[in-house]
């Protein structure tokens, strides 16, 4: 092994990858009297979030058996939601709607082995009322 090529990407290169995804979440529910005896009326609701954008990484060898992977990423994201059943104020749920930036950034740290051990986090809602900061951990050991 020289260096850190064992890393799927070509060390000292950055890597680009393009992005389009949908997330979407639709759910009905029928009428119904709850364990309380309380009759529910029926309720519609949807959410999701499709998105694109670029991930940039670029690999380099910390050690002769680690190599670490810093990356970057900006996506466009379009926000959808509804829900027509009653709300009461009591719901602390964003209802998020229309366009925002999000921005991502971290690194992953790969072992010679194949073991991995990543952190990284993201802030969405950018350009928008509404923020939203999320972080990740992430390790993964082959067998």
């Amino acid at each position: 092994m020289r260096g850190a090529d064992f890393y799927r990407g070509t060390i000292g290169s950055d890597v680009k990858g393009p992005s389009a995804r949908v997330y979407a979440l639709w759910q009905h529910e029928n009428a119904y009297t709850d364990s309380l005896g309380t009759p529910q009326p029926a309720r519609n609701f949807e959410t999701g979030r499709a998105s694109a954008g670029i991930k940039a990484i670029y690999p380099l060898a910390w050690t002769s058996s680690v190599a670490l992977a810093p990356y970057a990423g900006l996506y466009a994201d379009y926000y959808f939601s509804r829900d027509d059943g009653p709300t009461d104020n009591l719901t602390t749920l964003l209802l998020l709607q229309g366009w925002s930036a999000r921005v991502t950034g971290g690194v992953t740290a790969t072992l010679a082995g194949g073991a991995s051990l990543g952190a990284g986090g993201e802030l969405g809602g950018i350009g928008s009322v509404n923020h939203i900061w999320s972080w990740t951990v992430r390790g993964r050991l082959p067998f």
